[in-house]
Order: C-alpha cells, then structure tokens, then sequence
C-alpha cells in the first residue's frame, strides 16, 4: 500500500482509517474494510457515513460492529462541533476588526474598538520588560514540563482502559520513504489515542511475525482492559489473530 506525504499525515490524524484503505490511483476513494466496498469521493468522511449509517447518498455498512458504528458518529458529531466552534471564532475575530465600514454607527463603532483594545490590552499586559524563553530554555526546562503534562494526560486516558475497557486498532501503510509501519491506534469512550507506530520494513508479514508483533502490544495495554482489535482482513493478519484467540480467549 501506498500514499502520498499529505495522505500519510491525513491517516496519522484520522482514527477511522482504521476501518478502511485507500484506493491506489483514485484520489478521495476508500474501500471498507469489513464489507470492501469501494466509496467513490469524498474521501475518509464519506467512509464515515458509510460505517455510522447515516441516511444520504452512500450505502450503509452492513457488516460492521455496534461499537464501530458508535464510534464513527462519534467523530462524526466532533468534526460537525469543530466546524462550528471555527465559525464562531471567525465570526467574532471579523465582527471585532471590521470597523473601517461606512454604514456602522457610532456605538457599534465604538463597540468594536473596545473590543479590539481589550486584545490589545491583552497582548501587552505582560509589560515591556518581558523577555521570551531562550533557546536553551525551550529545549530543556520547559520542553520537559510540557513533556510532563502530555504523559500525566495520556495516562488519564489509560486509566479509562482500565475501567470501560478499550478497542485497539492497528493500521498498515507505506509512509513516504517507503517504509512499511504499523500503526497503533486505541480507542476508548474518552478519545482515541496514537500508541506507537512499528516498523515492519524487511520483515516478511506471515502470520508469525504479525503474532509476535500483535502479543507485544496487547500485553503492553494488558489483555484484560481489551474488548476487541481491528486489524486488516489480509490472510496472514486473519491467522494473527486467530492466534491472538488462541492464547488471550474472545476479544479478538
């Protein structure tokens, strides 16, 4: 499987290419990975229509789960919120600078003025004797404390495995120096979280080797919290799996 640089970043961020593949030379094409059907246009969020059954001009899924359904309309609902909470912003930053018209009268211009002097009052309320951080300072110290708080948030996300259970997702693909990975995505009720990416290139992707490489992280998220792992429907990574079952029981 192949993909170019801004397709490669587009999966890195989308959690629902778990679920699906690229077309190879139909740009904004996806193909299902539990029914294979080829979704022409639209790209990834029209393959969440697909998978979440929202009525319109794409076929439902009809073999996906409860879970995965709940969890597409779930990012479905965040991108619609995202739109909006940008279409605000947007609104207020115009509404605020706009004040150069010749039909606004003079309390709505004055109006706009003070909102636009308290962001100014906002930026320069730090006083002029303030230095930005050195070099030195945003590479040691203060890269460490904001290192600190993304691990002590991840680990909040990781004690939810603990107490709702948690969906592991692994994704294949050809980043663009052709180097095969494995990424790792888990998804629970409070987010879905990029775990890691494994680097498969010149390893032989038999049924034995996807074993070892599934085992490692599903112990490292312990088989206890896991509810199910979505893999891609290839032959060898259906014999993973059945491996997977074989040691861990029926989450798979």
């Amino acid at each position: 499987m192949t993909s170019t640089p801004t397709l490669a970043l587009i999966r890195l961020e989308d959690p629902a290419w778990a679920h699906a593949r690229a077309v190879p030379g139909a740009r904004n094409n996806t193909e299902c990975l539990y029914c294979n059907k080829v979704i022409r246009g639209g790209g990834i969020t029209r393959l969440k229509h697909h998978l979440a059954e929202i009525p319109g001009d794409v076929e439902a899924c009809k073999n996906v789960s409860e879970d995965v359904k709940w969890q597409m309309k779930e990012l479905l609902d965040e991108m619609k919120k995202n739109k909006e909470k940008k279409r605000k912003i947007r609104s207020e930053i115009e509404g605020d600078i706009d004040l150069t018209s010749d039909d606004i009268d003079d309390s709505n211009s004055m109006e706009g003025q003070s909102h636009l002097s308290k962001a100014i009052d906002a930026m320069t309320a730090i006083g002029p004797g303030f230095k930005g951080p050195s070099l030195y300072e945003l590479r040691g110290n203060l890269l460490k404390m904001v290192v600190d708080e993304v691990q002590d948030y991840l680990q909040q996300i990781k004690q939810v495995w603990n107490e709702s259970g948690c969906s592991l997702m692994a994704d294949g693909w050809t980043n663009q120096k052709q180097q095969s990975l494995i990424n790792f995505l888990v998804y629970c009720p409070k987010c879905t979280m990029f775990l890691k990416s494994v680097d498969t290139y010149g390893l032989r992707k038999d049924a034995e080797i996807l074993f070892n490489i599934f085992d490692e992280v599903v112990q490292e998220i312990r088989a206890e919290n896991l509810v199910q792992f979505i893999t891609d429907n290839d032959a060898s990574y259906k014999a993973a799996g059945k491996k997977l079952q074989q040691k861990y029981g029926s989450f798979y």
